[in-house]
């Protein structure tokens, strides 16, 4: 098991090598206690809170999101990290209330790189637990024009 960053560590790590923040690896893994597994939403509420310090920018945050995005595989695997990925940052942006407007809107900085990502995804999603969460709780959102 990995040992979370410390705020030095995180920084630098998601600098260097944000697509393993948006994958849960390394430092940034964030263990949920019953299963093990990783949690999207408490490890993205971290990261709005090193955006609000300023120790990372907003810039940096939408050049990773879309380094991560472009990074992904049309699978099984590759969509799981995508669909958690963007449950976690609208619960940030809708219910945290989070200052900052929809990546994926029209126009919007992540729009292009995820409308190229889902019409390469070879997998039916709409099953999916976290495309289902978007689409329901949020059903404003412009991923939602998108898949």
């Amino acid at each position: 098991m990995n040992k979370s960053y410390s705020d030095s560590e995180f920084i630098h790590h998601f600098q260097t090598e944000p697509v393993k923040f948006f994958k849960g690896e390394a430092g940034f893994f964030y263990r949920q206690p019953d299963w093990g597994v990783h949690m999207y939403y408490p490890n993205m509420r971290i990261m709005f809170r090193y955006i609000k310090k300023n120790d990372i920018s907003m810039n940096e945050y939408i050049d990773g999101f879309k380094r991560f995005i472009s990074s992904l595989e049309d699978n099984e695997s590759g969509f799981k990290h995508f669909e958690s990925n963007i449950c976690a940052f609208y619960q940030c942006m809708i219910d945290d209330g989070e200052n900052i407007h929809d990546l994926f809107s029209v126009g919007a900085e992540c729009r292009e790189v995820a409308e190229n990502y889902i019409k390469r995804v070879s997998i039916d999603y709409q099953d999916h637990h976290y495309y289902k969460t978007v689409k329901s709780d949020f059903p404003q959102t412009g991923i939602n024009e998108i898949w």
